[in-house]
């Protein structure tokens, strides 16, 4: 009794359907390669973060749901405001809805843009008499 508790505790890891009084199944070699893939696949793509700032369109094509217009939107965006201060900001793209966003937020993060020299210098300040 208890070889079949653990069997079908391993069965149930593994999705596979058993029944105590029929033979156990075992999953293919198809069924196991892509299982084997899917996880894989998935935890490349959230291990995946690219900076908002930095990405370019061949790496946000990448990603599921972003085709290359909304590639091509999000980097006209990020140009049209000088850089993207927080992830959140990619709602304001064309095309980039809230299911799409809390899908991808976890893919993105955002490093500063560098302030440009010309704009960011302060006045000297008069010299006291």
């Amino acid at each position: 009794m208890p070889v079949r508790v653990l069997i079908f505790a391993c069965c149930l890891l593994l999705g596979v359907n058993y029944q105590a009084h029929a033979n156990p199944v075992t999953p293919s070699a198809s069924q196991v390669s892509t299982t084997s893939a899917l996880s894989t696949q998935s935890q490349a793509e959230s291990s995946l973060k690219l900076d908002l700032n930095q990405v370019t369109l061949a790496e946000l094509e990448q990603l599921k749901g972003i085709g290359p217009k909304k590639a091509q939107a999000i980097l006209e965006y990020r140009q049209q405001i000088g850089g993207f201060q927080r992830v959140e900001d990619l709602i304001q793209v064309k095309g980039i809805g809230p299911a799409l966003l809390e899908t991808h937020k976890a893919s993105f993060y955002v490093k500063p843009m560098k302030a440009n020299p010309s704009t960011s210098q302060t006045t000297p300040t008069s010299q006291q008499k």
